[in-house]
């Protein structure tokens, strides 16, 4: 990513806490333009959220606005996703599959080369619960003391779709288990050093245990450094307005949704921005 900076003069640029999230105030002709992409990415690399209130883009011109600062993911012949409770909503995908997406994640935490970002516009939002949360992996690790740092260098964890589903379901039917089981498990450093030489930690509800550890002993350490991570000091939380629009920078930060009723009508359009940058 780009540590090109933003031009203070030229746009209205607040940060929302002190180690994470941007709010910028912008048009949708500039986004469209691309013409600040590029400072786009050097936030996302600094502040990891980028917040544009209210901008209110249509899918068509989200899907451009991703253009702009990388290569469009594709979900299926899909640039957008739909993240509701509602069927049909997304064709065959089963809504329930979005249920773990309360618990602390990494999008695709188990493929190798997880997405560089995404994307969320809100579209219609819950009147209880129903926020995002974001924390900061790049600022926890470089606040862990020193012991931790040397304890956790070298480890790696297993992290699997199935692990990930669990959380919600506990009790899977056979074909649902015979899908999550499909996507195969991977062992990923817990500690990922970027090609610009930071580090952050790579953890989350997708990780089932600790190579090399026994597994009470490696559940410990999961369950305690995201504990960690998850502090107010690294947390953004945002309370959607219809029509915000929000970037974040998927391998510096995990995040979540905050639960929501079943039958609020919450509605987001997601975009994914493709892995750039091979972890293994």
């Amino acid at each position: 990513m780009s540590a090109a900076k933003i031009d203070k003069e030229r746009f209205e640029i607040r940060d929302l806490k002190p180690t994470i999230g941007t709010a910028l105030y912008t048009t949708m002709e500039e986004l469209l333009s691309g013409n600040i992409a590029e400072q786009i990415r050097g936030l996302l690399q600094k502040r990891i959220v980028v917040v544009f209130p209210k901008l209110n883009p249509t899918d068509g011109q989200q899907t451009v606005v991703a253009g702009t600062i990388g290569t469009v993911q594709y979900d299926g012949a899909d640039a957008i996703l739909k993240i509701t409770i509602e069927l049909n909503a997304n064709g065959t995908i089963p809504p329930d599959i979005f249920a773990p997406t309360r618990y602390w994640h990494i999008d695709n935490a188990t493929s190798g080369l997880p997405a560089m970002a995404g994307i969320l516009t809100a579209r219609r939002v819950s009147s209880v619960g129903g926020q995002t949360e974001f924390a900061n992996l790049y600022a926890a690790y470089e606040a862990l003391p020193d012991a931790d740092k040397q304890l956790v260098a070298g480890l790696r964890a297993v992290h699997s779709f199935e692990t990930f589903q669990r959380c919600a379901k506990p009790d899977p039917t056979v074909a649902e288990l015979t899908f999550w089981q499909s996507m195969k498990p991977r062992a990923l450093p817990m500690v990922w050093t970027h090609g610009d030489g930071r580090k952050s930690l790579f953890i989350g509800s997708t990780a089932s245990h600790v190579e090399g550890m026994e597994p009470e002993e490696g559940r410990m350490l999961l369950c305690r450094l995201q504990e960690w991570a998850t502090q107010d000091q690294f947390i953004y939380r945002h309370e959607w307005t219809v029509g915000d629009m929000l970037i974040w920078n998927n391998t510096g930060a995990m995040h979540r949704a905050i639960p929501y009723p079943q039958d609020s009508g919450r509605l987001m359009s997601r975009s994914g921005i493709a892995g750039e940058e091979v972890f293994d």
